[in-house]
């Protein structure tokens, strides 16, 4: 299974959610989730970014270094290449449906927000330009929401 999640500019919420995610399902391979890997793009991101620098010593804090990813934007074929695409806000969900108007049902079926996926709501606050205490926030946020949507993902991939 192939996951995107999706911010504005691919620097921060999006890589920490991607590399969380990685690690997790490492980690939890045991809850049989399946073959499973995760990238990011952003609505609004520039190619070849480097990310934020709080989003690198949050991460890091959790032994995982994100300094090789760089930014990219959101296309057709990072959808089309995806199982889900999970957004981090609903205005991202928004453009990208807008994005694939003119494409088949299944492609627009497999984009939801990340909190929605997950039984919860809101949107993960973009910690862009914030201090410190934000993007540990915002991480810990991605943590509980990504640690439940593995759970969520080894529940649906289990025989009962």
């Amino acid at each position: 299974m192939n996951i995107l999640f999706v911010c504005t500019g691919n620097t921060g919420r999006s890589v920490m959610s991607e590399a969380i995610f990685n690690s997790l399902a490492i980690e939890n391979e045991d809850m049989h989730v399946g073959r499973v890997h995760a990238q990011s793009a952003g609505v609004n991101a520039s190619m070849g970014k480097e990310p934020e620098n709080l989003a690198v010593e949050i991460m890091a804090e959790h032994g995982i270094d994100i300094r090789q990813h760089t930014s990219r934007p959101v296309t057709l074929e990072l959808i089309q290449d995806s199982d889900l695409v999970l957004t981090l806000e609903q205005r991202h969900k928004d453009i990208i449906l807008e994005m694939l108007k003119d494409e088949n049902q299944d492609m627009r079926d497999k984009v939801c927000t990340l909190t929605g996926y997950v039984g919860e709501s809101g949107d993960v606050e973009d910690c862009y330009g914030k201090e410190f205490q934000a993007y540990k926030q915002c991480a810990d946020r991605l943590t509980h929401l990504i640690t439940n949507l593995i759970r969520k993902l080894s529940q649906e991939s289990s025989c009962t």
